[in-house]
C-alpha cells in the first residue's frame, strides 16, 4: 500500500508512519555518509559520496523495514551527476536511480550497470540480472541488477561541491508522498493560465512478457481523455503525445515541441491479475519532479488509478476541478475495457482493414457490456470513418453508427466524446444537418473543452460555410490540442491557404505529409495548393509522390512530354482504372482534376457524388478553381443539396 492510500484509509495511522519511517531513515543515511536533498511525490532522494556506500545504506533501510506490515519500499540507484541549483536537485543520478527504481520489487533494491560495476566484486552482497532497458529521457539502454545481502561502508564523507559524481538513491518511500507534493505545489504553483498545459506520453509496458502495450497505451490515453475534461487546463490529444513513443527524447525537447509546460510519463508491469502503475509530473523546464505515486492494485482498479492520476495532476497544476468527474465508468466486465483499448489502438491506424478490425473490437467489448459507453462511442467512431472515406458507402453503416452514439450518451450523458461522435454522422453520409452538428459538438466541447477532433471537426463545418475567421481560431484551438496530428494539421494548411496566407498554408500541409506520407489528402492538397500559387514543378512533384512507385514512371514522362495538364489528365485515368469509379478515389479532389482540366461535366458529376457522400473537402465555396463554374445552375442545385445555399 502507497503512503497516498494509506493516508486515505487513515489519516493518523499514515503520519505516525511517516514519522517513524523519517526517525529510521535519516540515521541510516547519515551513517553511511548520504544526504536527504530532497522529497518530491513519493520519492526520498539521497545522494552518497560513492556506490558502495549507497548500496549500504539501502540494504540496511530494507532490513530494518522489512518486518513493517504497513509499508514496503523500492530502492533505485544509479551513479550520474547529481546537480544542486536553487534549492533543487536533479540531473543524470537523480533521473536514472528515479527511472529504475519501479524495477525493483517491493522490499527490493535495483542497481544500474554502472553501481554494479562498482560492486559486484564486495563480499556480502547477491546480483541478479533484471535485463536491459529502455529508459525515457535517458540516451542509451542500461542493464538493471537486483541486490541482495549486506555490505559494510568503506567511504569517508568528501567534500560539499554544486556537481559531485555521486550516487543518487532514489527511495519510493510513501511517508514522503504527502509532505512532498505541498512542498512542490508552495514552490513550483502558478496560475493556470502560466503554466497549466501538459502532455500525457505513451506509459512503458513494463510487463514480464512485453506483452501489455496495449493496456499501456490505453491507460495514458484514459488519463488523457479524464484531464481533458477541465477547462482551465490545455492537455495535448493522443495523436501528438505519441508521436514521442519509442524515441526517447529528453523532456525539453518533447515540452518545446508540443508547447506544454508540463509532462506526465509513467509505467505499467501488470502479471495476471495485479498491476504495478507508476506515474510522475515532470516540470519541462528543469526536469523537476512535481509529483510522483507508484499504485500496486488489481486490474479492476485501473479506473480508480486513472481518476487519482489525473486528479493528482490537477491539483499539482492548481488547475480547479470544480464539481467536473474525471473518472470513467467501469464496465462491469474487465475483459471489456481491454478489449475497448484494442478498437482504439485499431483505429487510430486509420485504414480500411484496421477500422474493420476496431468495430470487431468494439462489438465483443459491448457484448460483454452492452452499456459500456466508450465502446458504443469507439464504434460509432469506426463506423463513420469507414463511411467517410468511401470504403462502405451502405446507408445502413451510418445508421448503426448513429445508434451506438445515441447508446453511448444514453449509457453516459457526461461522455463528451459520444456527442462529438453524434454531431459527425450529421453530416457524413449526405444527411447535411449543419446545425445539429453544431449543436452536438458544442454539448461535446461543453463536457470536455480538450477534445481535438471536436475542434477539428467544427473548424472543417465553418469552413464549409465559408467563415474563414471563426473556423481559423477553432482549427487553432485544435492544432496546440494535437500538433502533430495530420488531420488537424491539413485542415489548418487549408484554413491558411483560403485566409490568404499561402505559405503559412504550405508549410502546415508539408507538415502533414511528412508525419502521414499515406495520407492520399494530404498530398492532394498541398498539389492543389501548389498549383493554385503557380508553382507547378512543386505541384507535379506532390502529385507523383501520391501514387505508387511503379505508376511514377509513366506519369513523370507525362508531366515531361505535356506539361502540367498532361499530367492530371493521366492522373484522372490512373485513379479510374484503379478503383473503376469515374472521380478516382476521393470524389472532391476528382472535382478539383476535372475543375483544372476545365471539364464542367466532370466537376459536377464529382460535386454531386460528394454531396451524396458526406464529403466536404471540395470546399467549392472558397477553392478558386472553381470560380469558373459558380455561375452554373448546376452550383446552385449543389450548394442546395449540401444545405449550403445562402
Amino acid at each position: 500500500m502507497g503512503y497516498t492510500a494509506l493516508m486515505g484509509r487513515d489519516e493518523q495511522a499514515g503520519l505516525r508512519v511517516r514519522e517513524r519511517h523519517r526517525r529510521l531513515l535519516r540515521p541510516l543515511a547519515e551513517r553511511h555518509h548520504g544526504k536527504i536533498v530532497d522529497e518530491n511525490g513519493d520519492e526520498l532522494v539521497v545522494v552518497f559520496p560513492s556506490g558502495l556506500d549507497a548500496v549500504a545504506c539501502a540494504l540496511a533501510a530494507q532490513a530494518a523495514l522489512r518486518a513493517d506490515p504497513e509499508l514496503s519500499l523500492r530502492i533505485g540507484i544509479h551513479l550520474g551527476d547529481v546537480i544542486f541549483e536553487g534549492g533543487r536537485v536533479y540531473g543524470d543520478g537523480v533521473n536514472v536511480a528515479s527511472r529504475i527504481r519501479p524495477l525493483a520489487e517491493p522490499g527490493g533494491v535495483a542497481i544500474s550497470d554502472p553501481v554494479f560495476d562498482a560492486v559486484k566484486n564486495q563480499a556480502g552482497i547477491e546480483l541478479a540480472p533484471l535485463g536491459t532497458h529502455e529508459l525515457k529521457n535517458v540516451p542509451r539502454a542500461l542493464a538493471v541488477y537486483a541486490v541482495t545481502g549486506n555490505v559494510a561502508t568503506s567511504t569517508q564523507v568528501r567534500g560539499n561541491r554544486s556537481l559531485l559524481r555521486r550516487a543518487a538513491l532514489g527511495v519510493a518511500l510513501v511517508l514522503a508522498a504527502a509532505a512532498s507534493l505541498y512542498l512542490a505545489r508552495s514552490w513550483r504553483a502558478s496560475s493556470p493560465g502560466e503554466s497549466a498545459s501538459v502532455a500525457v506520453l505513451p506509459f512503458t509496458d513494463m510487463s514480464p512478457n512485453g506483452d501489455q502495450e496495449y493496456f499501456a497505451d490505453g491507460m495514458s490515453e484514459e488519463i488523457i481523455n479524464a484531464l481533458a475534461r477541465l477547462p482551465d487546463l490545455r492537455v495535448v490529444a493522443r495523436t501528438s503525445a505519441f508521436a514521442f513513443k519509442g524515441k526517447n527524447a529528453d523532456i525539453r525537447t518533447i515540452g518545446e515541441q508540443l508547447g506544454v509546460r508540463n509532462v506526465v510519463e509513467g509505467s505499467v508491469r501488470r502479471s495476471g491479475e495485479r498491476l504495478r502503475v507508476t506515474a510522475q509530473l515532470i516540470s519541462v523546464a528543469d526536469g523537476y519532479h512535481l509529483w510522483s505515486e507508484t499504485y500496486e492494485r488489481d486490474v479492476s482498479d485501473v479506473f480508480a488509478i486513472q481518476e487519482e492520476v489525473a486528479t493528482k495532476v490537477a491539483e499539482a497544476l492548481s488547475v480547479r476541478i470544480g464539481g467536473r468527474s474525471l473518472a470513467q465508468r467501469p464496465p462491469p466486465d474487465p475483459r471489456a475495457y481491454e478489449l475497448y483499448l484494442t478498437g482504439r489502438q485499431l483505429f487510430a491506424l486509420r485504414t480500411e482493414a484496421s477500422l474493420r478490425s476496431a468495430i470487431e473490437s468494439f462489438e465483443q467489448a459491448i457484448a460483454l457490456a452492452p452499456s459500456y459507453a466508450p465502446a458504443l462511442s469507439g464504434l460509432a467512431d469506426a463506423l463513420t470513418q469507414l463511411t467517410v472515406y468511401g470504403f462502405d458507402t451502405n446507408p445502413a453503416v451510418l445508421e448503426r453508427a448513429r445508434e451506438a452514439a445515441q447508446a453511448a450518451i444514453r449509457a453516459d450523458p457526461l461522455l463528451g466524446e459520444a456527442y462529438a461522435s453524434l454531431g459527425r454522422q450529421q453530416v457524413a453520409g449526405g444527411a447535411w444537418d449543419w446545425g445539429e452538428e453544431e449543436r452536438q459538438l458544442k454539448r461535446a466541447l461543453e463536457l470536455s473543452p480538450g477534445y481535438a477532433p471536436a475542434h477539428m471537426w467544427r473548424a472543417q463545418m465553418l469552413m464549409a460555410w465559408g467563415r474563414i475567421r471563426e473556423g481559423s481560431a477553432e482549427i487553432q484551438r485544435a492544432l496546440e490540442l494535437d500538433p502533430f496530428s495530420p488531420v488537424v494539421l491539413w485542415t489548418a494548411g487549408r484554413l491558411a491557404f483560403y485566409s490568404g496566407d499561402l505559405e503559412r498554408g504550405i508549410e502546415l500541409l508539408k507538415r502533414a505529409v511528412d508525419l502521414n506520407p499515406e495520407s492520399p489528402r494530404a498530398r492532394w492538397f498541398l498539389w492543389d495548393t501548389y498549383a493554385t500559387v503557380g508553382r507547378e514543378k512543386e505541384a507535379a512533384e506532390a502529385l507523383l509522390a501520391a501514387v505508387p512507385p511503379a505508376a511514377q514512371a509513366e506519369l513523370r514522362s507525362a508531366y515531361e512530354a505535356g506539361g502540367q495538364n498532361a499530367l492530371l489528365a493521366r492522373y484522372l485515368r490512373f485513379e479510374q482504372e484503379r478503383t473503376g469509379q469515374p472521380c478516382g478515389s476521393d470524389s472532391g479532389m476528382g472535382a478539383t482534376l476535372f475543375a483544372r482540366l476545365g471539364d464542367a461535366e466532370g466537376v459536377f458529376r464529382c460535386l454531386e457524388l460528394a454531396a451524396r457522400m458526406g464529403d466536404m473537402s471540395p470546399q467549392a465555396k472558397l477553392n478558386p478553381v472553381f470560380a469558373p463554374y459558380r455561375s452554373d445552375p448546376r452550383y446552385a442545385a449543389y450548394l442546395e443539396a449540401m444545405n449550403l445555399r445562402e
